[in-house]
């Protein structure tokens, strides 16, 4: 059992967002990750490190403390399959998985949808928590830290609504 969390790519996301947007907040993810003591890899059996480049942001936990691979795709699949999931089993990787979701789904609403995430509030909790050291991480102005906390924390709320 645990978390699995689902979202649907509903448009490609220009690189250029990608690249100013995304890339800098998903290398600070991987950054606050480590230093949680959190090990990403590319697969949980792997030794290669996660993958962020201009098509994707890719991750698992190494080991025992991974589950299923973390995809998160800025362009939209080649024949319409824009809806991906990610079982974390809740693993540490899970607050890394659902942070990134949280955040790319309040920051470019029109390019992503979290449909379901069957967490519960101490997850959410943990994943706000997270967020927010990566964009203090980032530099981000403390207002603009909890302007888009907030958002996060109102989608979050709205996904343990929907799961009980």
């Amino acid at each position: 059992m645990g978390h699995t969390h689902h979202w649907t790519i509903k448009k490609t996301l220009p690189i250029s967002v990608w690249k100013k947007e995304f890339e800098p907040v998903a290398a600070a993810i991987l950054l606050e990750a480590t230093s949680q003591g959190i090990v990403l890899t590319f697969e949980s059996d792997s030794h290669k490190p996660p993958l962020l480049n201009r098509y994707q942001f890719r991750f698992n936990g190494y080991g025992e403390n991974g589950c299923e691979t973390f995809r998160l795709q800025r362009v939209l699949g080649e024949y319409g399959d824009a809806g991906d999931s990610c079982k974390t089993a809740v693993r540490p990787y899970d607050k890394v998985v659902l942070a990134t979701l949280l955040f790319a789904a309040t920051q470019f609403p029109a390019y992503l949808t979290v449909t379901c995430s069957d967490i519960d509030r101490a997850t959410a909790n943990q994943s706000l928590e997270f967020l927010t050291a990566v964009l203090r991480r980032c530099r981000m102005d403390a207002d603009d830290i909890d302007t888009a906390v907030t958002k996060c924390r109102v989608l979050a709320r709205q996904l343990i609504n929907r799961t009980g």
